[in-house]
């Protein structure tokens, strides 16, 4: 994923998430580990109410809803609800499912742990960070639901995903920056700036997946949005992913390790 150099080109890519190509794609996202989520649950000292900021197809809402007396979970996309709605299935009665930006949710009362994944990226950090402060004292952001090391190597990804950031950046320069690693790191922790960081625990667990599925999942995420790339750039974007990935199947299946981290702290008023 490309690094967005201000809140307004970050929300426009953002946008990606309504699409429901995206939302359908989030299913080939690995699950995260049963040990991580246990883990998540057990940073609150209470279970009463948690908060899920971004949940997207609900993975982490609907496990909080069997450990917390209430889940309230945020989204941008209605489309992105729609389907974690679809998934948590009726029996999940004590989530509330609602269609909002985090920064601009009416929070009422207190939340015993407040959860965010990838999400918290394309959130405006100084208005969201203060709102926290004054709702929990936990806020936990979950991080890695992509194979930490792609079966053709780190150095090859990197060179697909370089060469097609760059190709993208050529056709629509305010959709797409050019490929940055140092700036895509910078801004990937930029939201630690607005926590007292407490601790952080690893992850990691095997993940097979057929090479249809692993190209699908690419499409899960904003910068390669099947809508935003366009059919034809799209279909030459899978091509070339096949033939990366080809050698490296053994009978159309990939073998990957998935690493996950949480890191959790106290939310700031001020960035320090």
């Amino acid at each position: 994923m490309s690094f967005h150099r201000d809140q307004e080109s970050r929300e426009k890519i953002a946008r990606n998430f309504s699409d429901s190509d995206v939302a359908r794609t989030y299913a080939y996202r690995p699950k995260y580990p049963t040990e991580l989520l246990d883990f998540l649950a057990n940073l609150a000292e209470r279970r009463e109410r948690a908060l899920d900021i971004g949940c997207g197809n609900g993975k982490i809402s609907i496990y909080l809803s069997s450990k917390f007396g209430e889940v309230v979970s945020l989204d941008p996309s209605d489309t992105m609800i729609s389907e974690a709605i679809r998934n948590a299935g009726e029996e999940r009665g004590n989530i509330k499912w609602v269609h909002s930006r985090a920064e601009d949710f009416q929070y009422s009362g207190k939340f015993d742990l407040v959860v965010a994944g990838n999400s918290i990226h394309w959130t405006e950090h100084e208005i969201l960070f203060p709102k926290l402060a004054q709702i929990t004292d936990t806020v936990a952001i979950v991080s890695g639901d992509s194979p930490e090391e792609p079966p053709c190597g780190k150095a090859k990804w990197k060179g697909i995903v370089e060469s097609w950031l760059n190709r993208l950046s050529e056709i629509d320069a305010d959709k797409w920056k050019k490929y940055d690693p140092h700036g895509f790191r910078k801004e990937a922790n930029r939201h630690e700036e607005w926590l007292e960081i407490l601790g952080r625990e690893t992850f990691s667990q095997k993940f097979r997946q057929s090479l249809d599925n692993f190209i699908e999942m690419q499409h899960s995420q904003a910068t390669w949005a099947r809508s935003s790339m366009g059919s034809d750039l799209s279909a030459r974007f899978d091509i070339e992913l096949r033939n990366l990935m080809s050698p490296y199947a053994s009978n159309g299946f990939l073998e990957m390790e998935i690493v996950s981290e949480i890191a959790w702290g106290r939310p700031r008023m001020n960035k320090f």
